[in-house]
């Protein structure tokens, strides 16, 4: 079965190969170790192997050496302090410089919540706004649909009044016809009358004429003129 490479804490790291945090963490920067940050923080991937490895060579460090050898340990030790050293400052000064940034971050990020809190209550004004303009323009609907219900109301009465003014006047024509028609018929009447009238006279005054002429012609019979014409001539016979 093939050693797996597995992620270790950097305590994992320390406790199974006797290396220090503080030297874990520069081999992870040098890149003698591969790093992964997870949830628990700053982690190492190893095999067992490696590890193993890693435990021996600490072994055969902590193992007394020659003088000449101790020599040039302790020297190697000294430049290796110095780089620390050296590294240790830079880390500082770039941990300041973070912090620096941080702080500027912090400050942008205080004033990027000021703006947009402002933002937001500019967003909610502007929200407000919309909601009555919203409303206003609600209300000129409502009014405009009503003025043109009162149009279309003011249209069909006007039409209304127009066909009863035409029926109005339809009846009016008739009832002049009716009316002419009752005229030519009343002047009618009145000839007829006036006719009737003549007529009656002209009966009036041949009855009074033939009345005359019977009071006359009794006068004659009753022993006028005529009776004694006719006397005489009994008497010549």
């Amino acid at each position: 079965m093939m050693d797996q490479p597995r992620r270790y804490t950097l305590a994992e790291v320390a406790q199974f190969t006797g290396l220090s945090l503080e030297a874990i963490r520069l081999r992870i920067r040098r890149g003698k170790l591969t790093g992964e940050r997870g949830p628990d923080g700053l982690g190492v991937i190893l095999t067992s192997a490696e590890v193993a490895g890693i435990a021996a060579e600490q072994e055969r460090q902590r193992i007394p050496a020659p003088a000449a050898d101790r020599t040039d340990t302790a020297k190697a030790l000294k430049d290796a302090v110095d780089v620390l050293r050296h590294q240790l400052a830079c880390e500082r000064e770039r941990a300041d410089r973070a912090e620096a940034a941080l702080a500027e971050v912090r400050l942008r990020l205080g004033r990027s919540e000021g703006e947009a809190a402002g933002l937001r209550n500019a967003l909610q004004i502007s929200e407000a706004r919309a909601d009555t303009e919203r409303e206003v323009c609600q209300v000129a609907e409502d009014r405009a649909e009503l003025a043109e219900d009162l149009v279309n109301l003011e249209r069909e009465a006007r039409l209304a009044a127009q066909a009863e003014l035409a029926d109005q006047r339809e009846r009016t024509g008739r009832a002049e016809g009716e009316a002419e028609a009752l005229r030519a018929a009343l002047r009618e009447d009145a000839a007829r009358e006036h006719a009737v009238a003549r007529a009656l006279l002209q009966a009036e005054a041949e009855r009074q004429t033939a009345e005359a002429a019977r009071s006359e012609l009794a006068a004659w019979t009753a022993g006028g003129p005529l009776r004694r014409a006719l006397r005489r001539f009994f008497r010549r016979g």
